[in-house]
């Protein structure tokens, strides 16, 4: 069993102990550079990383100044992944590899919008899940020693067959329409984004753009869509949702392309900061919204439109999700 699983008690203390150094990183003489590597001494302190991952480390897990650093792992860099867990987004490596703390810091991850949990492996070893939680759109855990840390779900069954043994999409769900789209994301036309839909954990607003029709069906009945490639917006709106404009900087933007048997074969795309207008919701009611988005990012794309899209949640009895060929 992973060294970094712990009593949940211990592990909120720890969440709790980390979540006091938000702020604090000029208080703590903490030298950051812009690479995401940073000087941590006794007293603690928070490390930014790449995509908005961070490190917080309280006081007294250090017992003098360490050198410490977040970076985007390369594929030929990390273990490859068993069959039991599909990565979500990119793998982070965590160095120095093998960095042991004196009690536990706080691994903290954006999540995609599926992850279940946060995997982790040593150079050269195999990956393992560890005690995490989903928290705020964000996958946390506390840990004691450093290397590769990726967000995570269940692989999902193949089922190649056209009636996907009874596991087809809800007819019944309600469809959403996009409108004006116009863009590209990681060379994905969004003009081939047809339906979509939308989920809010009191934290995040996760907008889910799909190439095919019944969407929410999709979803309801954990059905994934072979060689697709799906977009989604992560907006942190840190309470319940309004008719208002949400800044750009609140957004993150991924895009996840499935292989032949609904897996991603290689982590998800990431955009970075961007310089568009943000997202306005026109409408909300417990049922869907109505509101518009634009996002600029020069690296990685741009997305723009407007939508009304309904909220669906997965039916939790539907485990795991299938690879449904229609």
């Amino acid at each position: 069993m992973p060294s970094e699983i712990c009593h949940p008690l211990a592990f909120l203390g720890a969440l709790l102990a980390a979540s006091s150094l938000a702020g604090c990183a000029k208080e703590n003489n903490i030298s950051q550079t812009a690479d995401g590597s940073a000087t941590v001494g006794p007293r603690g302190g928070i490390v930014d990383g790449p995509d908005d991952v961070e490190l917080r480390v309280p006081s007294g897990a250090l017992s003098g100044d360490t050198a410490l650093g977040i970076s985007v792992a390369e594929p030929s860099q990390y273990p490859a992944l068993n069959a039991d867990y599909e990565l979500l987004g990119k793998v982070y490596a965590f160095t120095p590899h093998g960095q042991a703390f004196l009690s536990t810091v706080i691994v903290s991850l954006p999540d995609p919008g599926q992850a279940t949990t946060l995997l982790r492996a040593e150079s050269g070893g195999s990956w393992a899940p560890i005690s995490s939680d989903m928290i705020a759109g964000r996958a946390e855990a506390a840990v004691t020693r450093f290397s590769f840390y990726a967000a995570a779900k269940p692989a999902t069954t193949v089922i190649n067959e056209p009636s996907c043994s009874g596991r087809g999409p809800d007819a019944s769900a309600p469809t959403g329409s996009l409108n004006n789209l116009s863009g590209s994301v990681d060379g994905v036309d969004l003009s081939s984004m047809v339906d979509g839909y939308l989920q809010h954990d009191g934290d995040t607003l996760l907008v889910h753009l799909t190439p095919y029709a019944g969407a929410c069906g999709h979803e309801r009945n954990g059905v994934r869509r072979p060689e697709v490639t799906t977009i989604v917006l992560s907006l942190r709106t840190e309470g319940d949702l309004t008719t208002t404009t949400y800044p750009a900087d609140s957004i993150t933007l991924y895009g996840n392309t499935l292989d032949s048997t609904c897996a991603t074969p290689a982590p998800g795309s990431v955009g970075g900061p961007n310089s568009g207008s943000g997202l306005s919701l026109a409408a909300v009611d417990s049922d869907h919204a109505v509101g518009s988005f634009d996002y600029v990012d020069g690296s990685f794309g741009s997305v723009a439109g407007s939508f009304d899209l309904p909220f669906c949640e997965p039916r939790q009895d539907l485990e795991p999700s299938v690879c449904c060929i229609e």
